[in-house]
């Protein structure tokens, strides 16, 4: 396969279509390219059918060298699901901030800012798209240090009541940035796998793939094969492609994959 072949080909085979991808392909700049692209021409639109691209940057927890225990195991799942859907939520509304070059979006954003403060704590706290996008960060970070103190010490110090935002559904998030911006259209959640997350992590990531949910959220993953460590949810489903997903081959990453299992066990022959 050519690398990369047509450009514009794969911009809209990527973003034409609502179902799940994994897109794979070596971690380099061509990648990076790619989803700068993708960016830069699908952005958050108003008053039509288009969708977005959304970038997830915090796209998993970090990895831990600890063990859990199953008692733990509760606090662990909560604080991975809430930092992946914060984490989207958060990514949107930055998006949403970005619009403000050509549209009124805090003006326009209203709806969501008023579920954002029912979800809130404290009540009439986010006034702007800027105070939600704070909040939402200040949620992630408590998710990040409940998962990491839980991991290692066995309980957390922080306090849910602290936090402006103690949890959101992204799906209904995503219902009022519709309602917001008057496009019905889906949002592509782009995921450039270029460290290692937890497993868990991971795991949730492989939910939301697994899911039918892909006219509203349409998971983009970006990695290497061997980078993806395993297809298992949070629920320990196996997400599986054809049926949950469609993969892309972006270059050789998956040919030369394939290539090193056969010789691993095939006594070097190809």
């Amino acid at each position: 396969m050519e690398e990369y072949k047509n450009k514009e080909y794969l911009k809209q085979q990527i973003m034409g279509e609502t179902r799940h991808h994994m897109l794979y392909g070596y971690n380099n700049a061509k990648r990076k390219d790619l989803i700068e692209s993708i960016l830069k021409e699908y952005p958050i639109q108003f008053d039509c059918d288009v969708p977005a691209a959304i970038l997830v940057g915090d796209y998993g927890l970090p990895v831990v060298d600890k063990k859990p225990k199953e008692e733990d195991m509760p606090k662990l799942k909560i604080s991975s699901s809430e930092y992946l859907q914060l984490s989207m939520a958060s990514a949107i509304t930055k998006r949403l901030i970005e619009a403000r070059g050509y549209e009124f979006a805090d003006e326009r954003a209203k709806p969501l800012i008023n579920y954002a403060n029912k979800a809130s704590q404290y009540k009439g706290s986010i006034e702007s798209l800027d105070d939600l996008q704070e909040a939402l960060e200040e949620s992630k970070g408590f998710y990040k240090n409940t998962f990491e103190e839980v991991l290692l010490k066995g309980k957390e110090s922080g306090s849910i009541d602290l936090v402006r935002i103690p949890f959101i559904n992204i799906e209904s998030f995503i219902y009022h940035v519709r309602e917001s911006t008057k496009n019905n259209s889906h949002f592509a959640i782009l995921i450039n796998k270029d460290r290692p997350i937890a497993p868990m992590s991971t795991e949730q990531i492989n939910f939301y793939t697994g899911a039918r949910i892909n006219d509203i959220i349409s998971m983009k993953i970006f990695t290497e094969p061997e980078a993806w460590e395993t297809y298992l949810d949070c629920n320990g489903q196996i997400v599986l492609a054809v049926h949950d997903y469609g993969d892309i081959q972006l270059d050789s990453a998956m040919k030369d994959h394939i290539k090193k299992v056969k010789r691993k066990y095939n006594g070097n022959r190809i």
